[in-house]
């Protein structure tokens, strides 16, 4: 069930994902316009919905294999979204890897600070900053 639940999660992600990175256009701004979705989501839940691949996985990784694979490719999922549209920008393939780890990596973190602290600031300064961290690869050398 755990295994379901992550995968349902994974997908119910990715569609927001993708569909904020391609209405934008800009990478930079469709993670922002993400994290916003993200928090307007969670705020309206009373801050009860966050990341369901996370707070399945968390704890029971290490006992249970098949929960482990399924988080591990919903984040390799989402991180290949995140690239994809990195590469597309102009982004040299290495540096489009590393920061769709880095993207993933601090939305993941920033909703679960704001799901605990009960406020979006988490996630509007984490969009913010992976914004400007985009548009300093997306202003450099193209690939």
């Amino acid at each position: 069930m755990a295994v379901a639940a992550i995968r349902h999660g994974e997908r119910g992600f990715a569609d927001e994902l993708d569909r904020c990175l391609t209405a934008a256009g800009d990478p930079a701004e469709g993670i922002v316009a993400c994290v916003r979705a993200l928090a307007e989501g969670m705020r309206e839940s009373g801050w009860e919905d966050g990341c369901p691949v996370a707070s399945t996985a968390l704890g029971v990784t290490g006992s249970v294999p098949e929960i482990r694979r399924a988080a591990d490719a919903a984040f390799a999922h989402w991180r290949r979204l995140v690239f994809e549209r990195l590469r597309d920008h102009g982004i040299a393939e290495d540096d489009a890897a590393d920061l769709a780890y880095t993207v993933i990596s601090t939305v993941e973190g920033a909703e679960m600070a704001a799901q605990v602290a009960r406020d979006e600031a988490p996630l509007r300064i984490a969009g913010t900053h992976l914004a400007r961290l985009i548009g300093l690869y997306a202003s450099g050398p193209r690939a």
